[in-house]
C-alpha cells in the first residue's frame, strides 16, 4: 500500500476514533521497517503534515502520537524539531501535553533536553506574582520539568543547571526545581525502561 493510502486510512480511523486501527497498524509497520528509509521519511513527513494542518483535533493528536513515537528510533529527519513545530502550531493543551510527553522517549536526547529546558524556562503568563497560577492543571513548565526527570542523567544534568542558573522564571517551575534539588534531583530513564520491556 502506498504511503498516501496508508495516511488516508490512518486519517479516517483517527477521525472515527477507531480503537483497533488498521491505519495505526499500517503506520507502525512502515515506521518499524528499517529497510525502507525513503518510505519511512515520506510517512513521517505526512504524519507531521497531518499534525500541523488537519482540521480534526483527533487526527492531529494521533498523528503527533505516531510521529513522536518514531523518535524512539534514530531517523534521518529531526523528530524533535518536528515536534517543536507541532507544539508551537496550536495552543492546545492536549496537543502540547502529548508533545512534551514524547520527549523522554526521543533517541536525540540532546535536542529533547534542549526543547524541554526551553519550555520549562518560559515565563509565567501571570507575571511575577507567586500567588497566581501555582500548580495549575496542565502547566507546561512544570510538565517539562517532570519530563526532564524521566530522562536519566541527561535530564538530571539539565535540571541541576536550571536550578543553578535560575533560568526557570515561573513560580511553579521554581518551586518544583527547589523541591527536586532538596531531594537530590531524583530521575529515572523512561526510554531505557521502555526498551527493556
Amino acid at each position: 500500500m502506498s504511503v498516501d493510502s496508508t495516511l488516508s486510512v490512518f486519517k479516517r480511523d483517527a477521525r472515527q476514533r477507531v480503537l483497533v486501527s488498521r491505519g495505526a497498524d499500517l503506520v507502525m509497520g512502515i515506521l518499524q521497517r528499517p529497510a525502507a528509509p525513503a518510505r519511512r521519511d515520506s510517512l513521517l513527513n505526512g504524519l507531521q503534515r497531518l499534525a500541523l494542518e488537519s482540521d480534526d483535533p483527533n487526527v492531529r493528536l494521533d498523528a503527533t502520537n505516531y510521529f513522536g513515537t518514531a523518535g524512539s528510533w534514530r531517523q534521518r529527519i529531526s523528530i524533535v524539531e518536528g515536534l517543536r513545530r507541532i507544539y508551537q502550531s496550536r495552543d492546545s493543551l492536549r496537543l502540547r501535553s502529548m508533545v512534551l510527553d514524547k520527549m523522554p522517549q526521543q533517541a536525540d536526547r540532546a535536542a529533547a533536553v534542549g526543547f524541554l529546558r526551553s519550555v520549562a524556562a518560559e515565563p509565567d503568563l501571570n507575571g511575577t506574582d507567586p500567588i497566581h497560577g501555582l500548580f495549575t492543571n496542565g502547566d507546561r513548565r512544570t510538565q517539562a520539568l517532570a519530563r526532564l526527570s524521566e530522562m536519566g542523567e541527561d535530564g538530571a544534568a539539565a535540571l541541576r543547571a536550571m536550578h543553578r542558573s535560575g533560568e526557570a522564571k515561573s513560580p511553579q517551575a521554581k518551586i518544583i526545581l527547589n523541591d527536586m534539588a532538596r531531594r537530590g534531583f531524583p530521575v529515572r530513564d523512561l526510554r531505557r525502561a521502555l526498551s527493556q520491556q
